[in-house]
C-alpha cells in the first residue's frame, strides 16, 4: 500500500510535462501492443531497459522504487500460487520454465514504465483536448479519460486510508496481514475497494460536468502543439520496438 501512496508524491518538473500529451499516449499504445508479441528474452529486455530509462526521467526515484517493490510483491504472490497449483497438479509443470514466469512479469513492468509517466504528468484539460482531437467514439473517449486520471487519484485514496489506520492505532504491516487477515481485510482492503469505486464514479461525473457526453464530448482547446521533441521521443520508441522485433525475427 505504501508503494501506491508513493505515486501521489510531487516531484520536480520533468521534460515529459513539456511534451504534447499525444506523444506519451502514443508511446503507451505502441509499447503495450508490441509487448504482447515479444517473447525473446533479449528483445523484451531491450524494450524494458529503454522504457525504464523513460520512467526514471520522471525524477521521482521514490515512486520508481516503491512501484517496483509493489511489482515484486505481486510477482512473489503469483509464484506462490503457481507452486500451489503444481503441488496439486504436477502435470502442469512439464513445460513450465523460469522464462514462462519471467516474461509476463517483464511485460507488466514495461506497461508500468510507460503508463505511470503519462498518468503522473498529464493534466485533465490537456488529456481531454488530445482525446477530443483524435475523434474517438464516446465509448472509448470517456473510459480512457477516467482510467488515466484514476491512477493518481487512487493513490491519494490509498494514502488517506493508510493515515486513517494510523490515527486509529492500527499498524498495517505484512505481519498483521498474516496474523489478523480478517481484521486487515475489514480495515484496509474493504475501504480501499469502496473508495476506488466511488472515485471512478466521481471521475465519470466530473467528465460529464465538463461537457463530455455522447452528443458533445467537450470543447477544450489544445494547450500544446506537436513539436520536434515529440517527434524525437516517438521515433526513439518506434526504433526500439523495430529493433526488438527485428532481433526476435532474425535471431530467434
Amino acid at each position: 500500500m505504501q508503494a501506491l501512496s508513493a505515486l501521489n508524491q510531487t516531484g520536480p518538473k520533468c521534460w515529459i510535462e513539456d511534451l504534447d500529451i499525444r506523444a506519451p499516449m502514443a508511446i503507451c499504445v505502441l509499447t503495450s501492443l508490441s509487448s504482447i508479441g515479444l517473447s525473446n528474452t533479449v528483445a523484451i529486455g531491450l524494450v524494458w531497459a529503454v522504457s525504464f530509462l523513460y520512467f526514471l526521467s520522471l525524477k521521482r526515484i521514490k515512486t520508481v522504487v516503491m512501484s517496483y517493490l509493489a511489482m515484486a510483491g505481486m510477482t512473489a504472490m503469483a509464484v506462490i500460487c503457481v507452486m500451489i497449483l503444481l503441488f496439486f497438479f504436477p502435470a502442469l509443470g512439464e513445460k513450465l520454465t523460469a522464462m514462462t514466469l519471467v516474461i509476463p512479469c517483464v511485460r507488466i513492468c514495461i506497461l508500468l514504465n510507460v503508463i505511470l509517466p503519462l498518468a503522473l504528468t498529464c493534466r485533465v484539460n490537456r488529456m481531454l483536448s488530445a482525446l477530443e482531437s483524435m475523434h474517438l467514439p464516446f465509448f472509448l473517449f470517456l473510459p480512457m479519460a477516467v482510467i488515466i486520471r484514476f491512477i493518481p487519484t487512487f493513490s491519494n485514496d490509498i494514502q488517506q486510508v493508510w493515515e486513517a489506520l494510523k490515527i486509529r492505532g492500527v499498524r498495517p504491516s505484512v505481519g498483521n496481514f498474516f496474523r489478523h487477515p480478517v481484521m486487515m481485510m475489514r480495515l484496509l482492503v474493504a475501504p480501499v475497494i469502496f473508495r476506488s469505486l466511488k472515485t471512478a464514479e466521481q471521475l465519470g461525473i466530473a467528465a460529464e460536468l465538463k461537457g463530455i457526453s455522447a452528443q458533445t464530448k467537450g470543447q477544450a482547446p489544445m494547450e500544446t502543439t506537436w513539436s520536434g521533441n515529440d517527434t524525437v521521443v516517438v521515433s526513439v520508441a518506434v526504433i526500439t520496438l523495430v529493433a526488438a522485433f527485428g532481433y526476435q525475427i532474425f535471431v530467434g
